[in-house]
């Protein structure tokens, strides 16, 4: 069933707050983002929980067990991420821009000093 011009005229992503595309796989996707929402009945599960990110070719990722985080404080507040089973990353200041956030994939153990602590909580 297609998703009305008009009912996109009402929803936004709720991640960057941005305009959603209706596609043809019947997700509504964030192109700024590189996430989809799922329609379920009819209506759109605007849930980042629910949210299915894209791969790099565009096409969906299935969903697996992982964990939402949502930047609470600061100037990237309400920035989501998630994080994998088995996944391991560290979040803190951007090497070059120590007002921006960084996620990083790392595969040692790091520790963060007061500078680089966020407050996040998770979605899950």
């Amino acid at each position: 069933m297609p998703f009305s011009e008009e009912m996109l005229s009402w929803v936004a992503c709720p991640q960057c707050r941005g305009t959603l595309k209706y596609t043809r796989e019947e997700v509504l996707l964030c192109i700024h983002c590189r996430i989809c929402f799922p329609i379920e009945e009819g209506i759109p599960n605007l849930s980042l929980d629910s949210a299915l990110p894209l791969s790099e070719e565009g096409s969906l990722i299935p969903r697996q067990a992982a964990a939402t985080f949502v930047i609470e404080k600061g100037p990237d507040h309400g920035i989501a991420f998630h994080l994998e089973k088995g996944a391991c990353k560290a979040v803190g200041r951007h090497l070059d821009d120590p007002n921006q956030t960084q996620v990083y994939n790392i595969d040692f153990t790091m520790s963060l000093d007061s500078s680089e602590k966020f407050v996040a909580s998770s979605a899950d």
